[in-house]
């Protein structure tokens, strides 16, 4: 059991004498969602990040995943840690998700070259 609550549910099935199964399958579901970008230079989608929160990571994750041929680029104010426990910055999620990205507030000329 996950919690305290759940365990005790389940005790008062097995008390009741009523079968039942815990978490026996999982039910597939699917929120539907708008993306905004920030802006938008030709067929380049930016988001530009300062705090980039877990929600934001689905989001993007998800975003990319429903749009593989977008080409969202991801600009971070700074290259922080995504948690407190310091494994990973916000360019290694990036790197993994594949997102091309940029950190800091100068202008990614590489990102504009022809």
């Amino acid at each position: 059991m996950r919690s305290k609550f759940e365990a005790l549910v389940a005790k008062l099935f097995k008390k009741a004498k009523v079968k039942f199964k815990y978490e026996p399958f999982a039910v597939p579901y699917t929120i539907e969602a708008k993306y905004n970008p920030d802006f938008v230079v030709g067929d380049i989608l930016i988001e530009t990040k300062g705090h980039f929160t877990a929600i934001d990571r689905k989001k993007m994750k998800a975003v990319k995943d429903s749009n593989p041929d977008l080409d969202i680029r991801m600009w971070f104010m700074r290259d922080n840690y995504l948690t407190k426990a310091k494994k990973k910055k916000y360019s290694d999620w990036a790197k993994q998700h594949g997102f091309p990205y940029h950190v800091g507030d100068t202008f990614p000329k590489e990102w504009f070259k022809k």
